[in-house]
């Protein structure tokens, strides 16, 4: 868990300084950020609910115009992937950040809606 935490503070540290050294990212950012803790089929968890509104709130003060949902379904994460790639510019920055149940299937990474 401490691991999670401490990879979780260098993007956002990495973010920051990113922001910091290129000045044309200051008004063409966008980052959609989905936690999901209320799987139906699969263990509860605790915490990407939370993680997901403290990373919100970082990327804001940031400077990020910030798409943040928790708990979707499928349905729901596809029309909110389809929002954010929509409000990105050209030219501009997309930040996406998952906090919830993952697998990985022969090297491809899928993040699961609470209704899988």
């Amino acid at each position: 868990m401490e691991i999670m935490k401490s990879v979780r503070l260098l993007i956002v540290f990495l973010v920051a300084v990113a922001a910091w050294v290129v000045p044309g990212w200051a008004s063409d950012r966008v980052a959609l950020v989905i936690g999901n803790n209320d799987y139906e089929s699969a263990e509860r968890l605790y915490s990407p609910v939370n993680d997901a509104n403290d990373m919100a709130a970082t990327l804001r003060e940031l400077g990020f115009d910030v798409i943040e949902r928790t708990n979707l379904t499928r349905q729901a994460m596809d029309q909110v992937i389809e929002e954010f790639k929509l409000a990105i510019q050209p030219g501009g920055v997309g930040l996406f950040y998952f906090s919830g149940h993952g697998v990985q299937l022969e090297g491809a990474n899928y993040l699961i809606p609470v209704d899988a």
